[in-house]
């Protein structure tokens, strides 16, 4: 599967802080450390959540309901589509994250 251009929103760590609102935060990788710190639920890729539950302690269980897949996306300036270099590391990606 050839990658993409996209015009797609990064990813952002979402989790609830106990009203009502979720809440958002700028850095997906930020948000283990704002869980480990706080009296909050979040949701994210398991395997992410399983590596962050390990190296700060944290527990871990099943949403209580159906979630929905998040697409991820490649994203790179129009200046490297004919990029030899860029080409190759883009599609070294696609390989790796189609063996997920």
């Amino acid at each position: 599967m050839p990658a993409t251009r996209s015009r797609a929103v990064p990813m952002q760590g979402y989790y609830y802080s106990g009203d009502a609102s979720g809440s958002t935060a700028p850095r997906f990788l930020t948000v283990p450390a704002l869980v480990a710190r706080a009296p909050v639920v979040v949701t994210m890729h398991a395997r992410l959540a399983r590596l962050f539950a390990t190296e700060l302690k944290l527990s871990l269980s099943q949403p209580p309901v159906d979630l929905q897949d998040v697409a991820v996306s490649l994203l790179w300036h129009a200046s490297y589509d004919h990029d030899p270099s860029h080409a190759w590391l883009r599609q070294i990606l696609v390989e790796l994250v189609s063996e997920l």
